[in-house]
C-alpha cells in the first residue's frame, strides 16, 4: 500500500477519534458516587441518553434500586445517569426517582455544564394557573402536596377542598407520552406549608383547583422566592421582577387572548388589536414580561411553552433590545400564530441565549 494512502487513512482516523471524543453525545462516569436512585413511577423508561429525545434501553418498574454515577441537563429538567445490574448504563428522569442521600454532591456531565433548559413543553392543554396567583381548592378530596415535582414522591401536606393556596413557582411538566401531560406547580398553603401541587388530572381534565380573588398575600406566610426565579436583575439589566401596577387580571386577560387563539376564535388581526390595546394601557415591558414569565401557546407545534421555568437568570444573556422588546405585539403573534421554526429562534427574538 503506497505511503500516501496509509497516511491518508490514518489522518482520516484520528480526525474520527475527535469528533467523537468531542461528541456532547459522550456522556458518562465510571464511578459510583454512594447515591442510590430508587424509581418512584410504576414504569419507568430507561435512556440511552438524558433526554426524552434518545432511544429507551429499557424500563425499570417501581421500588427498583440503582447506583448513581452523575447527572446532566437534557429535556428540561435533569436526569440521572445510573449504573444497570447487568452491566452498562442508562437514564432516568429526575420526575421518576427518589434520590438518597442528597444529589448536590454529584458530577455534572456534558460539554456545557452550566446550561440550563430554558423551555418546558406543557403540552396541549394551558396550565390553569401562573406564578403570583392565588388558587381555591374545588377537588372534594382536596390536593395532596408533594415534596418534589414527578411522580411517586412523599407527600409533605395537604390542602382540604375549599382551602387556598399560593402559587410560588412553575409550571413543572412532565410528559407522559407525546399525548399526555401532567402540570405541576410549587405552593404554599394557609399553614405555611410548601408543596408541589396537581392543578388537574393529566391533559387538563377534572381541575382540582380554580383562580380566586377571595385572598391575598397577608393570609399567608411570607415565604422565600426560589432562586431560579428571584426578582433580580441579570447581567444585562433586565428585571426579572413583575412590572409595577401589573395584576393578576391584566395577566389573565393576556392569558385568555393566548387560549382564544389556541381555541381559533380570534383572527391574527383580531389579536393583533387586542395585545396592542394592553400595550396602550400599560406598556410594552409588561407584555414582554408576561410573555417571558408565563406559559404561551406557539401555533406551530400546537403545544403550550413555559419559558420561565428552570432558567438560571445569573447564566443567561438577555439582550434589552430583542426583538420581543423593542416590537412585543409582532413577536408575541410570531409566537402564537407559528412564525418561528425552532425553540431556538423563539429564544432568540425573546433576547435569550
Amino acid at each position: 500500500m503506497p505511503i500516501s494512502v496509509r497516511w491518508s487513512r490514518t489522518l482520516i482516523l484520528l480526525v474520527i477519534l475527535v469528533i467523537v471524543s468531542a461528541s456532547p453525545l459522550v456522556l458518562s462516569a465510571q464511578q459510583d458516587t454512594g447515591v442510590t436512585a430508587t424509581v418512584s413511577a410504576n414504569i419507568a423508561s430507561l435512556q440511552s441518553g438524558p433526554g426524552l429525545d434518545f432511544p429507551s434501553v429499557g424500563t425499570a418498574t417501581s421500588g427498583q434500586q440503582f447506583p448513581v454515577l452523575g447527572r446532566a441537563h437534557g429535556s428540561n429538567r435533569v436526569w440521572y445517569e445510573v449504573r444497570l445490574p447487568a452491566g452498562g448504563t442508562a437514564w432516568l428522569s429526575e420526575r421518576i426517582v427518589l434520590i438518597n442521600p442528597s444529589p448536590d454532591g454529584l458530577p455534572w456531565l456534558g460539554d456545557n455544564l452550566a446550561k440550563t433548559p430554558l423551555v418546558m413543553d406543557c403540552g396541549k392543554y394551558p396550565p390553569l394557573l401562573f406564578v403570583g396567583a392565588f388558587a381555591q381548592v374545588i377537588s372534594d378530596q382536596g390536593v395532596v402536596l408533594y415534596s418534589e415535582a414527578g411522580l411517586g414522591k412523599p407527600g409533605v401536606g395537604g390542602v382540604a377542598s375549599k382551602g387556598y393556596v399560593q402559587i410560588l413557582n412553575g409550571p413543572f411538566c412532565t410528559a407522559f407520552s407525546p399525548s399526555r401531560y401532567q402540570i405541576q406547580w410549587r405552593v404554599v398553603n394557609q399553614a405555611g406549608v410548601i408543596g408541589y401541587m396537581l392543578e388537574s388530572m393529566p391533559n387538563g381534565q377534572d381541575p382540582f383547583v380554580k383562580l380566586t380573588t377571595d385572598v391575598s398575600s397577608p393570609d399567608f406566610p411570607a415565604v422565600a422566592t426560589p432562586a431560579p426565579t428571584e426578582d433580580a436583575s441579570t447581567s444585562s439589566g433586565v428585571s426579572n421582577a413583575r412590572p409595577e401596577n401589573l395584576t393578576d387580571a391584566d395577566i389573565q386577560t393576556v392569558k385568555d387572548i393566548f387560549a382564544a387563539v389556541q381555541n381559533q376564535k380570534y383572527s391574527q388581526a383580531d389579536v393583533t388589536y387586542l395585545l396592542q390595546q394592553f400595550v396602550n394601557s400599560h406598556n410594552a415591558a409588561s407584555l414582554a414580561w408576561i410573555v417571558r414569565h408565563i406559559p404561551i401557546y406557539n401555533g406551530r407545534d400546537g403545544v403550550w411553552y413555559s419559558f420561565d421555568m428552570f432558567q438560571d437568570y445569573s447564566l443567561m444573556n438577555f439582550r434589552i433590545n430583542s426583538d420581543l422588546d423593542i416590537k412585543p405585539v409582532d413577536t408575541t403573534i410570531g409566537i402564537l400564530f407559528g412564525r418561528y421554526a425552532t425553540e431556538n429562534d423563539i429564544l432568540s427574538v425573546m433576547g435569550c441565549g
